[in-house]
């Protein structure tokens, strides 16, 4: 398994009372970027696109290696802003990202488990539709990752525990749905053909610093 830590030749700093793991030069331009892309955004939200990173590209991998690297970044942020709050948070089988929490940011794990297979790559311009789409959304963020749950689902063999395995391509059927022991936020499942393991379904999951 490959950990890759998010920008590490970087470190978080404060600018402008603000933290980022960016260039300081650089940050006046990401955020002209990013409220150009989707128009206004509270700060969290900013930072929550910001940050966010895809450090792994293989479900196996996600599932022992997302919580690792969370408690990296929150022992990073807690070590260099003791006076700070943070939420680092893990899509999973996604992205993880980190932002400050302010009093709108949420900070707790989703209640709800929703029902896909581990996501696919898609177009640019799909995305870009979806950013339109989610625009017009009062919940921006919830919109987006809506819309991107909806595109796995359109896009993958199976979903829930029906369909084709993803190693062996047999239909013969999973186990039952359980939480990992090793990532709060998956249920994972067996196929009953080859055995092995498989996402069954996600929630996003968030760890809270300097609460």
């Amino acid at each position: 398994m490959d950990i890759r830590f998010s920008s590490e030749d970087l470190d978080p700093h404060e600018y402008e009372g603000l933290v980022f793991n960016l260039p300081a030069k650089d940050i006046p331009i990401h955020i002209a970027r990013e409220i150009s892309r989707v128009g206004s955004m509270e700060l969290w939200e900013y930072q929550h696109f910001v940050h966010h990173d895809h450090p792994f590209h293989d479900p196996d991998d996600a599932l022992a290696g997302e919580p690792v690297l969370a408690e990296q970044w929150a022992n990073v942020l807690n070590a260099r802003f003791p006076e700070f709050r943070f939420v680092v948070e893990v899509s999973p089988v996604d992205r993880i990202t980190w932002y400050q929490a302010t009093d709108t940011a949420p900070t707790e794990d989703d209640p709800e488990f929703s029902d896909y297979s581990p996501p696919v790559s898609f177009q640019v311009s799909e995305f870009v539709g979806m950013l339109k789409e989610a625009r017009e959304a009062e919940d921006f963020v919830g919109a987006l990752g809506r819309l991107n749950r909806e595109s796995f689902r359109a896009q993958t063999s199976r979903e829930g525990s029906a369909g084709n395995c993803e190693h062996c391509e047999a239909s013969s059927g999973f186990t039952e749905a359980a939480i990992s022991p090793q990532h709060r936020g998956m249920r994972v499942m067996a196929c009953l053909s080859c055995g092995k393991q498989v996402v069954h379904s996600t929630r996003i999951i968030r760890y809270k610093v300097g609460f």
